[in-house]
């Protein structure tokens, strides 16, 4: 068994910190402050602690939405059966339309990388077409919030996005695409409802989690917050808050623990570090999330 990992982080958002319009969403990005700690983190506990063998850094200029996207490619077309294929990224993360310039029932996660375009879970899921999602494990972990919202705090990991794109995502928006490499979308319509902004622009609503884990789901995400919620760092920790609560309990757990009891326990120290507001998710196939957390895939079902 061989494991690998593309790790990346960008706290330097120049590109986007005046406006980007993508897909008829005009976004924009300030500079964050820890994700370059969070990456170098992360690839140290991926090569410590759970023993990887190839791990690839991008940090900053280096993480383009090319350099990411051929390393995911690279990183999956060298994986063969009980493999194991992490893809870590800290940034800023938002979300754009199905549609492009009209309104859309269907939005993907997207992560924000240096350079002014983005990279969708549909993206993923296309370079995640051929893999046979029995025989490797392909786990995301994103410390970044897809939320948008039109004002956000400057500790918070998510584009703002303007007005106009907020009221088309409150009015026609019924599924969130999360990370999780599927390609029949379908299976996830009708996962979000009752969506309503706030005076941030802030898009509250109703999660159904029973349709973000489909059998076909081709990878398993770890994400730091859920789809309404925004993901946070700050200079108490050094790190981003979902970051720091990995590391805490990944040196507590001598390295091999169940990806349910992984969730519960990092929910537990994110609540330490962010009284509310914040809930690390855990999504994919349903048999992989009874295996431990970056553990290869030892069945075929």
């Amino acid at each position: 068994m061989t494991k690998r990992a593309l790790v990346t982080g960008v706290n330097d958002y120049s590109n986007w910190n005046g406006g980007v319009t993508v897909n008829g969403i005009t976004l924009s990005a300030p500079n964050l402050s820890y994700c370059i700690a969070d990456a170098g983190a992360f690839a140290q506990l991926l090569t410590d602690g759970f023993s990887f063998n190839e791990v690839q850094v991008l940090k900053d200029s280096q993480a383009t939405s090319s350099a990411i996207l051929d390393g995911i490619k690279s990183m999956l077309a060298s994986s063969v059966a009980g493999d194991v294929a992490c893809f870590y990224f800290s940034g800023h993360g938002g979300r754009i339309a199905e549609t492009p310039a009209s309104p859309s029932t269907r939005y993907y996660e997207s992560i924000i990388p240096y350079d002014a375009t983005m990279v969708s879970s549909m993206d993923i899921a296309s370079i995640a077409r051929s893999l046979e999602p029995s025989v490797v494990n392909l786990t995301l972990v994103l410390d970044s919030c897809h939320s948008g919202g039109l004002f956000l705090s400057p500790d918070s990991r998510g584009a703002t996005w303007d007005s106009a794109a907020a009221q088309a995502f409150e009015a026609a928006c019924t599924a969130i695409v999360p990370w999780i490499a599927l390609l029949d979308i379908a299976a996830l319509d009708g996962n979000v409802s009752g969506l309503k902004l706030d005076e941030s622009g802030l898009c509250r609503m109703t999660v159904n989690p029973s349709l973000d884990t489909p059998e076909n789901a081709k990878a398993t995400l770890f994400s730091a917050c859920d789809y309404q919620e925004l993901s946070r760092e700050g200079a108490s920790v050094g790190h981003g808050f979902f970051t720091q609560a990995i590391i805490d309990v990944v040196n507590a757990c001598d390295f091999s623990i169940a990806h349910t009891e992984f969730l519960d326990q990092v929910r537990q120290k994110v609540s330490g570090y962010v009284p509310s507001g914040q809930t690390p998710q855990l999504r994919g196939r349903p048999v992989r999330l009874e295996e431990n957390f970056l553990a290869g895939w030892n069945y075929s079902i």
